[in-house]
């Protein structure tokens, strides 16, 4: 009896939905992105859109110079944060480097 109610239990565990759970990149990982690959700063995800195929996040970026229309990151993977880009490159002003004085 006790081997059967065991059964059942296990039976009932394993057909809960453990095979059909689905990963997705968290808000988290995406402001991880940001600050660590890109001139944004910190960073405020303000909105998300997921798809089958991709997702895409829309964040606010410290650094206005050179994310001035926000910074979109699409991540192809939505298991995988590592598939994660940024939709436009950001602006860099190597220009104003030259403003500069130069070091002695």
């Amino acid at each position: 009896m006790r081997c059967a109610v065991l059964a059942v239990f296990a039976l009932a565990f394993a057909s809960n939905g453990a095979g059909t759970a689905l990963a997705e990149i968290k808000d988290y990982e995406v402001l991880r992105f940001l600050y660590l690959k890109t001139p944004c700063g910190m960073a405020k995800v303000t909105s998300r859109d997921v798809t089958a195929e991709h997702a895409r996040f829309t964040a606010e970026c410290q650094n206005e110079t050179a994310f001035p229309d926000d910074a979109v990151v699409i991540c192809s993977d939505q298991a995988d944060d590592r598939s994660c880009r940024l939709e436009k490159q950001y602006r860099d002003f190597k220009h104003l480097e030259l403003l500069r004085p130069k070091a002695k």
